[in-house]
């Protein structure tokens, strides 16, 4: 009903990437201002390499941040050779770091119970 009204246009997945064998890198990276061709390549690229999940800009800081889905830490390793021998001139520095799940807490749960008994919590 709501996909003909056009209210739902789509859905996406989301995906336990670490059931399939796979882990999440952060990485950050600052780069140096360059003409905006190079800029454009750069971007392509990210966006056309397999393994990139997220792109993230920052302005003005000139940083760019993404999330690798990777198999292994040599897989991160050949995108990081890859990169720099690609856009070396444009790389001022990278970071990186593994993604991690986070536990989430619910402290309202007893509260919530108790304010509203006739709830499944």
């Amino acid at each position: 009903m709501m996909e003909k009204k056009k209210i739902i246009v789509g859905y996406t997945l989301d995906i336990d990437f670490e059931k399939v064998g796979f882990t999440s890198k952060l990485v950050i990276l600052k780069i140096k201002i360059t003409e905006n061709e190079k800029y454009n390549k750069f971007i392509n690229y990210l966006c056309s390499y397999f393994a990139v999940n997220t792109i993230t800009t920052y302005y003005p800081d000139q940083l760019i941040s993404l999330e690798l889905i990777i198999k292994d830490n040599q897989e991160f390793r050949n995108f990081q050779i890859d990169l720099f021998n690609k856009f070396s001139d444009l790389i001022q520095r990278i970071e990186s770091l593994d993604y991690f799940d986070e536990q989430k807490y619910n402290y309202m749960d007893s509260f919530l119970k108790d304010i509203l008994p006739e709830q499944n919590f």
